[in-house]
């Protein structure tokens, strides 16, 4: 038996039926989007899954199959994402509603960024003020989804 800094015994559970009928596994890929310079996603395989309550994402009017797990790269977004943090993004949710963030993508590169409409354009935001922001036409971007939550690994 597993124990922990208190010396308590922890139990490891194996996963039953009743945890899968109550849990989704949602896949993480092994790529990352970028909070600065760009990334390219050109490694779309499976690293891990972790898993979501189904009562929690059916409160929050997510679908699974339209989920995806992402880690970000850059510090662009801080303070709202940081480096290594994982976001959940719907893939269903491509309408850009403004100061939202989503995951785009320009010129064959991945972004997480905050997006405005502004007229025929989208201006591009970044949390960090260190970064300008830009305005492209929004046939220049595809939205890949919105960034529905995020997770942080403590250090």
């Amino acid at each position: 038996m597993n124990r922990d800094e208190t010396g308590r015994e922890l139990a490891i559970h194996e996963p039953t039926a009743s945890y899968s009928a109550e849990f989704v596994h949602l896949p993480l890929f092994d790529l990352e989007v970028a909070a600065g310079d760009g990334a390219v996603l050109d490694r779309e395989n499976v690293a891990v899954t972790l898993a979501f309550r189904r009562d929690w994402l059916h409160r929050e009017g997510l679908h699974a199959h339209a989920l995806v797990l992402l880690q970000v790269a850059g510090d662009s977004m801080e303070p709202s994402l940081r480096d290594r943090d994982v976001i959940l993004v719907d893939r269903s949710d491509r309408a850009v509603r403004s100061d939202r963030v989503y995951v785009i993508r320009v010129d064959g590169e991945a972004f997480v960024k905050r997006l405005r409409r502004d007229g025929d354009s989208i201006r591009v935001l970044s949390d960090n003020q260190a970064y300008l922001p830009w305005l492209r036409h929004r046939d220049e971007i595809a939205v890949l989804g919105r960034v529905v939550w995020f997770g942080r690994k403590m250090l």
